[in-house]
Order: C-alpha cells, then sequence, then structure tokens
C-alpha cells in the first residue's frame, strides 16, 4: 500500500485518486477484473473496494487503507489477486463464512449485514483495459447514474496503440496523420464465443442467431482522433503504428475494440480482435484516461485524467 503526495491510496492493481461520502474514483490496472461472476474466484475491483469502505469507518482514509491491506492481502501472493476461501464478496474481511450446506444466517446477521458499507457498479472496464472506474457508495447515486448515465457524465475518453493489419481494410492510411479525427459507426452483435463483431448487412434492431439464442444488433459510434503517427517496425509486414483517442457515442461491451478490427486497425495486444503486430508492452493497449461527471447530489463538476503510458503497466 502507498499514499502518494496529493493523499491518493494505492491498493493491490488500483489507486484511489477521488472519494466522498457518495462516491469512489479509482485508476485500475490492466489485468484486473472489474466485478466478478459466479466463476470468478479472485480479487476484483469491486471486492477490493468493498472490503476497503468496510473497514471501521472512524479510522480516515489512509489508516483504513493500511488496516484493510494487513488484513486481506498475503504479502506473498499481492501479485496474483488471490482471495482467501474464507471470504466472500459483500462480507466484511475478518467475518469467517461458515461452509454449511444450508448457509444460513439469523436475521440479526443479515440486518448487520444490510447495514454494512457497500459500494456498488454504475459502468465497467474490460479486465485488461486500464484506467478510470467510478463506483456508487449508496443506492442513492447508483441509481441516479444508472438512470441518466448521459446526463450526468459528459466527457469519457480512452487512449490506445494501434496497428494495421497489413490487409484490406475500412480506414483508408492516407488518413492516419496525426490530428485526423474521423467518426466509426457500424452497428455491433455479438456471437456464440461472446466475441462482439459488425455483421454484416445487419442495421441496429436486426436480430442475430447464435447457439445463444437470439442476440440484438446494436447501433455503435466510436469517434477517434490520430494523436500521434509511428513508423511501422522495419520488416514487419503491418500498417503503420498511431497513439489514438476515442470517445464514444454509445457504451457497448468491446465496442472499441470491435471497432477498430472492423476497420483493420486493432489495438496493440488485443489478439482476440485481430492484432498481429509485435507488443512489447505485454498487455492490451486500451486505457481509459478521462473521466469527467456532475455529481449527481452536489452538482460539482468532477474532472479526473490518468497518465498514459503503457510502458509502467504490470504483465499480469
Amino acid at each position: 500500500m502507498q499514499i502518494d503526495k496529493k493523499g491518493q491510496i494505492s491498493l493491490p492493481g488500483l489507486k484511489i485518486i477521488y472519494e466522498d461520502d457518495d462516491l469512489i474514483v479509482i485508476d485500475k490496472e490492466a489485468g484486473l477484473l472489474s466485478v466478478g461472476t459466479t466463476k470468478t474466484k479472485s480479487w476484483t475491483a469491486h471486492t477490493i473496494l468493498n472490503n476497503y469502505v468496510n473497514q471501521d469507518t472512524r479510522l480516515d482514509k489512509a489508516s483504513r487503507a493500511r488496516h484493510y491491506i494487513s488484513k486481506n492481502y498475503d504479502s506473498r501472493a499481492d501479485d496474483q489477486y488471490e482471495i482467501s476461501p474464507i471470504y466472500e464478496e459483500g462480507n466484511t474481511p475478518n467475518k469467517k463464512v461458515s461452509y454449511d450446506s444450508s448457509r444460513r444466517r439469523n436475521a440479526s446477521s443479515r440486518r448487520e449485514q444490510s447495514q454494512s458499507p457497500r459500494v456498488f457498479i454504475v459502468h465497467r472496464l474490460d479486465r485488461d483495459t486500464s484506467g478510470l472506474m467510478l463506483f456508487a457508495k449508496n443506492d442513492k447515486v447508483k441509481t441516479a447514474f444508472q438512470e441518466r448515465w448521459k446526463d450526468y457524465v459528459y466527457d469519457r475518453r480512452y487512449m490506445a496503440l494501434i496497428a494495421g493489419t497489413g490487409a484490406d481494410h475500412n480506414l483508408d492510411a492516407s488518413k492516419l496523420e496525426e490530428g485526423y479525427e474521423g467518426e466509426i459507426n457500424a452497428p455491433l452483435g455479438e456471437n456464440s464465443a461472446c466475441k462482439v463483431f459488425v455483421p454484416e448487412g445487419k442495421k441496429g434492431g436486426d436480430l442475430i442467431y447464435t447457439r445463444n439464442g437470439k442476440i440484438p444488433i446494436r447501433d455503435a459510434v466510436t469517434r477517434y482522433r490520430i494523436e500521434k503517427v509511428y513508423p511501422a517496425p522495419e520488416g514487419q509486414e503491418v500498417g503503420g503504428y498511431a497513439l489514438a483517442s476515442f470517445s464514444l457515442d454509445t457504451g457497448r461491451k468491446n465496442q472499441i475494440r470491435a471497432h477498430m478490427e472492423y476497420v483493420g486497425y486493432p489495438i496493440i495486444g488485443d489478439k482476440k480482435y485481430g492484432s498481429v503486430a509485435p507488443n512489447p508492452y505485454h498487455r492490451l493497449c486500451l486505457h481509459a484516461y478521462r473521466l469527467c461527471f456532475i455529481h449527481p447530489l452536489t452538482k460539482e463538476k468532477l474532472e479526473f485524467e490518468s497518465k498514459v503510458d503503457f510502458k509502467n503497466k504490470k504483465k499480469r
């Protein structure tokens, strides 16, 4: 655990860059899940923050973080985000969970648990995407963001390293120049392997049929700007390299990744979505670097930026 000069608290896999009574903003490392599933047995940003806020609320943030680290992490396993089998998401870290088959809890325990501090997911980042995330600390703020996300969140941007595949593509190579701004307007669907793609001849509202049943096609719009262009490494059969920024008119699953594969310039490190370029950073080179929103309760404008530095992110 580290506390920098700005008072920002670093926990394994994330840094808390802002916290008040109603919400928390974090900078998440690549490799850490945003939220778990029934199959997940590792730490996630959600479980880490739930356990963090469940420390003694009388402690200041720095003391609470130190207390949290001492109770939750085996120093030999920090990098693996391993979760102890005696803890479950939503329980305070020093409460042992009975694995009796009935798994019963009496009424007083349920009341105690319902009153415990907790955080709520209001949006997600892919596991291998790093950057800024927002969590609510109460139902009122969670509901406000979920019901009026576009009213409160007015600027959200990403940065990525992209490289051409050398094959036919839909992004004119002549437009791969610094300062060029463009838009990708292409609907997205998802196949039975859970990969998002642009279906040929389909439009938003259509259905595709997979082994998982009927999947709706959704409109998706990605805006991009070429920030810097790099020459492709000598001897590599790939197109140009570029650092590009992105903003989303829609927030579909894997939207930037699927759209960049579609135009023939996938994100470096994204083998799932067609990247063939060498990847010296050993990670998906996609970072959520800017997050600006209106606080639902105080109405204050809050703006956050996170440094883009793919070299400094640990390989997970």
